[in-house]
């Protein structure tokens, strides 16, 4: 009897046990701004039910379970996984912080070789998008990574979005650029114009950065690195934001985002616009600007369709003449030489507008849980230029006429166009006046492009995956220069003295609006074949990649010849190998190798490099062979990578001032060959989470970038025809336009729970200036380039997240160079290679801008 009773009493304590309820409570906030994050599932593993986050970021459910794993879930976030053992009664959870995810892997096409697996065998960092909104502020794009090891990036100049970027001594013609994925170099040089991508600041998620060739099989000009630019996707809860931001000199933003969330018909969209004005920091670079990004998608089962849509249409004044130290001494770091005054207004010479829509449609196909299929097809239609001058017949330019405070005597130039009393026989026999010595022009570059990519994924099995894929390319520019201000004359002559076909019984009497000097276009066809092998396992992962490729060059002149405008097709084909190989030494430690042979074609302007139709002889590929040896750690609060680089560059080509007007008459481009060089150095960057709420790092990158051997070079004028040649002698000569040596650190850190704090110190060594192979034909100067000094930059950054109602707001102070350093930013040598020959452009001082963004 005693027995039934203690087991019966037993079996009701059980049960009462078993039913007893543990509550959870906690607050749900994003890692990277520390906002709350609301509508996020929160469910126990292995039991029905669960909650959902308010707007607040709180939440509470309640558990029969002691031990419980709870799964956070959020559009947006990654997902997170939490185990935990609950005591009786109230558990409070603290803090939740989720991390951002903002695209979903399978919208981007598999070769833009993106991935979530930081366990790869190569370098690899990334930028945030609340880093780019938070930090960036009027500042070009490319600025945001100069705190990753081997990145040097200045503004260029000074106009908005004006922007000179390089990565491991390599400049912007090695870098490859991609947007979700897909290449957007120029494709006749290489180049990009940042200017025509300011909508990519707004509309960026993240950007990756893998340097080296990396893991991009559509990135067959990737040598420096790859730079990977992923812009937000349209699964996005409904709502939006309104932000607006101004500088301390005056430049403003405005955005708008909109997300529809997921609609009845299944599509998620979302629309950005961006609003932008100023006058600039230096002297007469004002600017307006217009940007769109639009993006929607859909599931149907086992398809998935996105479409983007991106643009920024602009035009902003530049300062492209480079100064010397006396000229900045005299008038100070915002003096800029390309306006003066006219009628009581500011008259820029040069001045830059430009739209370049891009519209791209992906298609996912899982056919099963081993093969995809993604293909991207993409239309570009990009229409604008520069604004230009041209002088008749050896007439100074517009550039030697100064008043005395150094800027543009438009007075003067209208005057001499109007008065002067020069004649000219045509080649009919008629003799005019009235013409002007002096014109402005519109450079005009206009282009279409095209290209479709297909890629293939199948997953042998867990480890062993093979990805390959086509891509093709059609790509037609139309370059002219067409007269915009007669500047006080009644019209100009094209007397065509520059021409293959001289007159040739065309018109030589032009006004506003007709063509001259320029006129062609750039005809390429490209087309490229991957495959590629990727084993991951618990301790190795390794990859092997081969590419092929190939280039149909065609160049249609309309002003050196007059019938048989086409020049012959030009075949140049290119292909890489490469490879990587890591180790996971434990489950928190790596050691990685990467190497990579490329022969790259060279660039349609190095083919064409006389600037007519007649195709530059024994013109060979570039060769670049690369190897890196790295370490990654990420333990607890430290996470660290260390890697060490050689890559040897042969074949190059080069143009100097390119794109550039030149100052004077007795100034030439110079076009090279045949250059050889070396670059190798070690790079290392830390961070280590002190506590919740203080966070420091900081990166080291030591470079010896060198020009190996001595060439010849072909000089051109302002007219692009071929005027002398000589020698160049740059044996040893350290490579400009970089800096050899950087070192930087922050702390970001929380003040009162509510400022967020982030301060960093950037420092650069060993910048020199770009040589000019004009000053470097005599054999007996081997002195190196101008070193330019060495210099410090602190910035700080200042956020302050606050509600007005429901509505979650934040209020953002950035102070960019708060000690106001003034330095050198980057420039050409001179004759003597010391300051006193040398010009180039120097510092912002210190600035600031403020934002506002309200979330909805």
């Amino acid at each position: 009897m005693n027995k039934n009773i203690y087991f019966l009493i037993g079996l009701l304590l059980a049960t009462v046990s078993s039913l007893a309820q543990f509550t959870i409570n906690g607050k749900i906030i994003d890692q990277e701004t520390k906002l709350p994050v609301g509508n996020v599932n929160i469910q126990i593993k292995g039991m029905s039910g669960g909650s959902i986050s308010a707007s607040d970021g709180n939440f509470h459910l309640e558990s029969s379970k002691q031990t419980v794993v709870l799964l956070f879930t959020s559009i947006g976030y990654k997902p997170l996984s939490l185990k935990t053992i609950l005591d009786e009664g109230s558990n409070n959870l603290g803090l939740i912080l989720l991390e951002q995810h903002p695209y979903p892997l399978d919208e981007i096409t598999i070769n833009a070789g993106l991935s979530e697996d930081k366990e790869l065998p190569i370098s690899i960092s990334s930028v945030s998008s609340k880093s780019i909104e938070n930090k960036l502020g009027d500042r070009p794009l490319p600025q945001i990574m100069e705190n990753v090891p081997g990145v040097f990036s200045t503004r260029n100049g000074g106009g908005s979005g004006d922007a000179r970027l390089s990565i491991r001594g390599f400049q912007q013609e090695n870098i490859s650029l991609l947007l979700n994925g897909i290449p957007i170099n120029g494709q006749e040089n290489g180049l990009v114009y940042w200017s025509n991508w300011l909508g990519l600041a707004n509309a960026a998620a993240e950007i990756q950065i893998q340097k080296g060739p990396g893991l991009a099989n559509a990135s067959v000009n990737s040598v420096g690195a790859t730079v990977n630019i992923i812009t937000r996707n349209s699964n996005k809860p409904k709502g939006g934001s309104v932000g607006f931001e101004i500088s301390s000199y005056g430049n403003m933003n405005t955005t708008i985002a909109l997300n529809s969330g997921k609609l009845k018909s299944g599509w998620n969209t979302s629309l950005m616009l961006g609003f932008g004005s100023g006058p600039g920091y230096v002297d007469a670079t004002q600017f307006k600007s217009f940007s769109y990004f639009f993006s929607t998608n859909k599931d149907f089962g086992k398809h998935k369709l996105a479409i983007t849509l991106i643009g920024a249409p602009q035009r902003h004044e530049q300062r492209t003449l480079k100064l010397s130290e006396e000229e900045v001494i005299k008038n100070g770091l915002k003096f800029n030489k390309d306006w003066g005054g006219f009628n009581g207004q500011k008259k820029n010479a040069s001045q830059n507008f430009y739209h370049k829509p891009f519209l791209s449609i992906n298609h996912n196909y899982k056919i099963n849980q081993k093969n995809k299929i993604s293909t991207a097809a993409y239309f570009t239609v990009g229409s604008g230029g520069g604004q230009w001058s041209e002088s008749f017949n050896y007439a100074p330019s517009i550039f030697s006429y100064r008043d005395h405070a150094g800027q543009i005597e438009w007075e003067s130039i209208y005057s001499n166009n109007a008065t002067h009393q020069g004649t000219h026989t045509l080649e009919n026999g008629e003799t005019v006046s009235g013409y002007s010595l002096n014109v402005q022009t519109n450079f005009l570059a206009s282009h279409l492009q095209t290209g479709i990519m297909s890629n293939y994924e199948h997953n042998f099995n867990q480890n062993l995956s093979l990805k390959a894929g086509l891509h093709y390319r059609y790509f037609n520019s139309f370059l002219r220069e067409e007269i915009d201000d007669l500047l006080g004359g009644d019209f100009f002559i094209e007397d065509y003295g520059w021409s293959l076909a001289g007159v040739a019984g065309r018109n030589q009497i032009k006004t506003v609006g007709d063509i001259i000097r320029v006129d062609n276009s750039s005809i390429i066809n490209f087309a490229s074949a991957y495959t590629q092998l990727l084993y991951n396992s618990n301790s190795i992962n390794a990859y092997f990649s081969a590419n092929a490729n190939n280039n149909w060059y065609q160049r249609d002149d309309r002003f050196n010849y007059i019938t048989n405008t086409k020049s012959e097709t030009v075949v140049k084909p290119g292909f890489d190998l490469r490879a990587g190989f890591l180790y996971k030494i434990k489950k928190r430690q790596q050691i990685f190798v990467n190497a990579a042979y490329i022969s790259r074609a060279p660039y349609f302007k190095y083919v064409f490099g006389n600037f007519t139709n007649v195709v530059v002889k024994d013109l060979k590929n570039e060769n670049i062979k690369t190897i890196e040896l790295g370490y990654k750690l990420k333990s607890g609060i430290i996470s660290t990578q260390l890697s060490a680089y050689l890559s040897s560059r042969n074949n190059v080509s080069m143009l100097s001032n390119e794109y550039v007007q030149l100052e004077d008459n007795t100034q030439t481009r110079a076009m090279v060959n045949g250059l050889n060089s070396i670059h190798k150095g070690i790079e290392l960057d830390f961070a280590v989470e002190l506590t919740e709420n203080i966070k420091l790092g900081g990166w080291l990158s030591l470079g010896d970038f060198k020009w190996e051997n001595n060439v010849s070079a072909t000089l051109f004028n302002d007219n692009n025809v071929a005027v002398d040649t000589v020698n160049v002698f740059v044996e040893g000569l350290n490579i400009g336009g970089t800096a050899q040596q950087q070192f930087g650190g922050f702390v970001d850190f929380r003040l009162l729970e509510l400022i967020f704090v982030k301060v960093e110190y950037l420092y650069f060594n060993r910048l020199f200036a770009d040589f000019d192979p004009t000053n470097r034909s005599n054999p007996e100067d081997r002195q190196q380039a101008f070193q330019l000094p060495s210099y410090g930059l602190a910035n700080a950054y200042i956020g302050i997240p606050f509600k007005i109602g429901d509505q979650f707001c934040r209020i953002q102070l950035n102070v960019y160079n708060v000690l106001n350093k003034t330095y050198i930013v980057n420039g050409e040598d001179g004759i003597d290679h010391n300051l006193e020959s040398f010009k180039g452009f120097w510092s912002f001082g210190r600035n600031l801008s403020i934002g506002f963004r309200l979330n909805f």
